[in-house]
């Protein structure tokens, strides 16, 4: 079983606000209270994907509160709003941080991306979702390097890991595809 780092506050997903839990309330709005953390994994996808506006950002990581007044960031956002939403929620999570395979701009060579999503702990393991996507569902183009509770976390330590793979410069190449 998860511990309780993946239910309490931290730095970065300071859930215990009334802005944060107002938000998680509405993400729920409509479940049974005894909804599992499945159902709720995807209402917050859903409602997080559907309210948030995407935003490119060059500057640092925005804390989960500060998410939830502005409702606007890139995919590190949507990931600890998620994540928050889901904690005030009563719901085990974590942040996941990777790669995903990405369409380049213009219909050039698809590449690889750094993307964070987020998973929560039901049926007795991690099951990810990605809220920037909203597809309910994580697919093959995600790659997973590591994940975060940010426990005690005040630096970005836990980017670490991507960008030493990042710095490696991945190549991908799909030679086949199907249903």
């Amino acid at each position: 079983d998860p511990g309780k780092e993946f239910l309490a506050p931290s730095f970065f997903i300071d859930w215990d606000t009334d802005a944060v839990k107002g938000l998680s309330g509405q993400a729920l709005f409509g479940l049974p209270a005894a909804a599992d953390p499945l159902r709720k994994a995807r209402a917050v996808e859903a409602w997080v994907h559907r309210n948030m506006k995407a935003v490119e950002f060059s500057q640092a990581m925005a804390t989960c509160s500060n998410v939830a007044k502005t409702l606007s960031g890139d995919c590190t956002e949507y990931a600890m709003l998620s994540v928050g939403l889901l904690r005030a929620a009563g719901v085990p999570a974590r942040t996941v941080l990777g790669l995903v395979y990405a369409p380049a701009p213009g219909g050039g060579r698809p590449y690889l991306a750094y993307h964070m999503w987020f998973e929560v702990y039901a049926g007795g393991r991690w099951v990810p979702f990605d809220a920037t996507l909203g597809q309910g569902k994580v697919g093959p183009g995600h790659i997973k390097i590591t994940t975060a509770s940010w426990h005690e976390e005040r630096s970005f330590a836990p980017l670490l890991p991507v960008l030493t793979v990042l710095s490696a410069a991945p190549q991908v190449e799909v030679v086949r595809a199907g249903k």
